[in-house]
């Protein structure tokens, strides 16, 4: 049906399949963060990006330390941080966390735990030798 109603934001019309008659904007965010119209072309701000990268990948390249540190380390597309120098540094995490941390700070067992699991290993051998 066609209709036409008063709103807040004006005059509000609809033809006869339902669809909206008021001009509207396709607008989406480029690579950079920044809004673009990209559709209608008369006032086209940017092109259409296209397929749009996947939210781990936009949350790597806006939210994590990859892309935002001082580096050349980059975000790849799903979402992980492409370290610029593999042989020091290592790839965690994926999205807002992923980051590259050096190859000596990956250790998920502190120095305390370590040195009580050598001296566990070395009682048990000493234990079996006897």
């Amino acid at each position: 049906r066609k209709n036409t109603f008063q709103t807040i934001y004006g005059q509000v019309s609809f033809d006869d399949n339902g669809q909206s008659l008021a001009p509207s904007l396709l607008i989406q965010y480029d690579e950079n963060g920044t809004v673009r119209t990209v559709f209608p072309e008369e006032s086209s701000s940017g092109s259409i990006l296209y397929p749009m990268p996947s939210w781990d990948r936009r949350d790597c390249m806006k939210l994590s330390n990859c892309q935002t540190s001082s580096t050349a380390d980059t975000c790849d597309e799903d979402g992980n941080c492409v370290c610029e120098d593999p042989k020091n540094y290592k790839a965690v995490g994926s999205g807002a966390m992923a980051q590259c941390v050096p190859l000596e700070d990956y250790n998920l067992l502190n120095t305390g735990l370590k040195i009580l699991s050598y001296v566990a290993v070395a009682v048990l051998l000493l234990i079996c030798a006897f």
